[in-house]
């Protein structure tokens, strides 16, 4: 299986997201797009409530992507906390 992880702070998700991950599914011939939102973008002030922010942008994700088995949600860098950089290499390791 061909994995794709898309992460970002998805703040809030919009059909730019769901249209990058379209193409990386129909184009690149991946199998599967797994959207990973940040605890809190790494460019951005840390706020009070963030972390009720973070599980409201989760379940927004999660309600964006309830119609496309090819999209999952992954909640490991808002469990994980702090701020997210992302870095991708295509082809895997």
């Amino acid at each position: 299986m061909r994995l794709a992880i898309l992460g970002g702070s998805f703040n809030p998700i919009h059909l730019g997201h769901l249209f990058l991950a379209d193409v990386v599914l129909s184009t690149l011939h991946y199998d599967r797009v797994v959207l990973v939102p940040a605890f809190r973008s790494p460019f951005k002030l840390a706020a009070a409530g963030m972390e009720d922010s973070a599980r409201s942008r989760l379940e927004m994700i999660a309600a964006s992507i309830a119609g496309d088995p090819r999209l999952a949600v992954d909640d490991c860098e808002i469990r994980r906390g702090g701020g997210s950089f992302t870095a991708g290499k295509e082809g895997g390791a």
